[in-house]
């Protein structure tokens, strides 16, 4: 069964066949998509960082970045399981070869798509109007943010706080989400996502 192809598609590796060999697109499809599907569970349980200046238009940002966000991290797992579709194709049909270019174009696709989304939601909404529709801007409360740096370590890109019980908080820099590395279940839920993928071919070879 071929398992390796050149840059003209044309299959330069094999392997026997078995039931890890022949379905291991479907296992990392089923990854993928599961994955995807457990961590836009748990961002919509995630806490929201609210302005406490104005909660409340706050909110309405953080629900709607979370909508944009969780919608486009399901169309990217969309593109990359029609991407792992593609390039399984040729390994089932061992006399028909697609182009590379076909291969990868639902996944740029679906980059795409985040990144769209990413520039034009902000992080937490906060490229996002300040009021819907011809609803009054919200007075600002006068309450600052609590401080919080001292969670941050790596140039602020890791959050590390045991006494915070939330697996997912937002990130300082970029769009979505990161890990509580201070929480015990986030590390475990880390180590199963990391771990399933590699587990799979060794369990099924």
């Amino acid at each position: 069964m071929a398992v390796h192809f050149n840059a003209s598609g044309i299959p330069d590796g094999f392997a026997t066949k078995s039931v890890g060999s022949v379905f291991f697109p479907v296992f990392v499809q089923a990854g993928v998509t599961a994955t995807i599907l457990v961590l836009s569970w748990f961002s919509f349980r995630a806490r929201p960082e609210l302005d406490p200046a104005r909660p409340a238009d706050s909110a309405r940002r953080h629900r709607r970045f979370s909508v944009r966000a969780v919608i486009s991290l399901l169309l990217l797992a969309g593109c990359v399981d029609v991407s792992i579709l593609a390039g399984a194709w040729p390994i089932w049909h061992a006399d028909q070869n697609l182009s590379p270019v076909l291969v990868l174009l639902p996944l740029l696709t679906g980059l795409a798509i985040v990144v769209g989304v990413a520039l034009r939601t902000g992080q937490g909404g906060s490229r996002l109007p300040a009021a819907d529709g011809g609803a009054p801007e919200e007075e600002n409360t006068g309450v600052v943010r609590r401080d919080d740096d001292q969670y941050w370590r790596g140039a602020g890109s890791l959050y590390v706080n045991r006494d915070d019980p939330s697996l997912f908080v937002q990130k300082r820099f970029g769009f979505g989400w990161t890990l509580n590395f201070g929480n015990p279940r986030a590390l475990l839920l880390l180590a199963l996502i990391v771990g399933l993928p590699l587990a799979l071919p060794l369990i099924f070879r």
